[in-house]
């Protein structure tokens, strides 16, 4: 079994799968490689970034969100509604600062 073949049933056997000749020489292996680091740079760079304590949320709550927000509600209002729940979140969300004001409102009093 040729080397590239071993390489190819190994990285299929963890699930990866190659859809393209691999490198036979060491030139190509390392313009393959940088290939693919600029590619993750690429994805990483278009990824948020989420500062510490904060977290991405839906802009509508789901059905779970309304009905813990329902209960959780109902300590301070026991006549609170899921529709009550849902318009209390949205609220929340519309006063929710824009990413680049994370650290001015954290700082905030």
């Amino acid at each position: 079994m040729k080397p590239e073949d071993r390489i190819r049933d190994a990285l299929e056997a963890l699930g990866v799968t190659i859809a393209f000749p691999l490198p036979r020489t060491s030139e190509e292996a390392l313009a393959a490689l940088d290939t693919l680091i600029k590619q993750r740079d690429e994805v990483l760079a278009s990824r948020p970034v989420i500062a510490d304590g904060w977290k991405l949320v839906p802009r509508e709550p789901t059905e779970a969100m309304r009905l813990c927000g329902q209960y959780e509600g109902r300590m301070f209002l026991p006549e609170i509604r899921r529709a009550d729940a849902e318009a209390i979140y949205k609220a929340m969300i519309a006063a929710a600062p824009p990413a680049e004001q994370q650290r001015t409102s954290e700082e905030a009093p």
